[in-house]
């Protein structure tokens, strides 16, 4: 077999294992309002901005499309106690299993920024003083609406912390086919998430911790990146911490942005894994340029500033295996407790591993 045939075969076959993977999305592309929740529900109101065009049906809020403007919106969603972790189950999207659903319970736009920062610095000065973060959750490609809302409200429910939920939610069109597409909605999104992340840095919060995943981390970096140096100064004033899961980043690229950057003032978290099919398709796309969330050599990310949490042993739930971050919010703690007992050594390979969904992740730091 000639290597063209076996490059179009491979994209083939992993094309077929991607589309598995995906098979049971939440079902309609835009997001489903349901006023009655599951008993014992804990209820968490995400704040969202967004590049995406309002959809036609006001309670749905946003649509694939691409908005000349950043809007703003708001939306309340019920996680019910029994949730497992890292996984979505069922939702008022896709409802079977009515008593274990997330729901979203009501939707509200912002009209203005302004109206926006408001209720965000309301909500920041109602947590305690040490406990006025931002956690900001960008998404990644092929990522619906209701998806990036699902997925956000499980995240932060595992996570449990005291902070205030902001979604950065770009026009990717949620379909495989539109990886092009959604490279450039990304690449358009920048100046809006430059924007806010210039907002949250001057809002009454005071730390801001950004959760980025797949194309998600590309945007986050390209848009630290083409921030002036005192923005940038400004921003990195208040950042808690930075997590790049599954990043579809080009490593050469990653290592240009870091140069250009600078050294973090808090290490990146990567999360790597090995068997991630998506963006074992991404490296195909890109000629052949690995991917940071499937690199090989922790210690070279490590040489750069980030923390490796390298997540290959862990069961994703499906074929795809590149949602794996999600299972680690609930053990966020336990990874903190790590970095802070265990005092990472580049020198020592694999400080820590910690037993998490069946399997273990290792963690490479300096």
């Amino acid at each position: 077999m000639s290597r063209l045939k076996a490059g179009v075969t491979l994209m083939v076959c992993l094309l077929c294992l991607v589309t598995t993977g995906c098979s049971s999305r939440l079902g309609q592309e835009e997001l489903t309002v349901r006023q009655n929740a599951p008993p014992e529900a804990n209820e968490h109101s995400l704040m969202i901005v967004t590049t995406r065009g309002r959809s036609q049906a006001r309670a749905a809020l946003f649509s694939r499309e691409r908005s000349t403007r950043t809007d703003y919106a708001k939306a309340l969603i019920s996680v019910p106690s029994e949730h497992a972790d890292g996984r979505l189950g069922a939702t008022s999207n896709n409802p079977e299993g009515r008593q274990s659903q997330v729901t979203v319970r009501e939707t509200e736009y912002f009209e203005s920024d302004d109206a926006f920062l408001s209720e965000l610095n309301t909500r920041a000065q109602r947590l305690s003083d040490d406990n006025r973060e931002v956690i900001l959750f960008v998404h990644g490609y092929n990522t619906r609406f209701p998806e990036a809302v699902y997925r956000f409200a499980q995240f932060f429910h595992d996570l449990d912390q005291p902070a205030v939920p902001v979604l950065f939610s770009w026009a990717s069109g949620g379909r495989l086919r539109d990886y092009i597409y959604d490279l450039n909605s990304a690449a358009i999104a920048r100046d809006a998430l430059a924007k806010t992340l210039v907002e949250l840095s001057e809002s009454s919060i005071d730390r801001i911790s950004i959760v980025a995943h797949s194309m998600g981390s590309w945007l986050f970096m390209e848009t630290m990146r083409q921030l002036p140096r005192h923005e940038l100064r400004q921003i990195a004033g208040k950042l808690e911490t930075v997590v790049l899961a599954a990043p579809d980043i080009d490593v050469d690229a990653f290592k240009a942005s870091l140069r250009k950057i600078g050294r973090p003032p808090v290490p990146y978290f990567v999360i790597v894994s090995q068997d991630d099919q998506a963006l074992r398709l991404s490296r195909i796309l890109a000629g052949g340029i690995e991917r940071v969330g499937a690199y090989s050599n922790d210690d070279e990310l490590v040489e750069l500033g980030a923390i490796v949490i390298d997540a290959t042993d862990l069961e994703d739930g499906n074929f795809v295996n590149h949602t794996k971050f999600a299972g680690l919010a609930r053990h966020a703690a336990r990874i903190q407790q790590v970095l802070v007992t265990d005092h990472l050594d580049k020198d020592t390979g694999p400080v820590a591993t910690i037993p998490v969904l069946g399997g273990v992740v290792s963690i490479t730091g300096g």
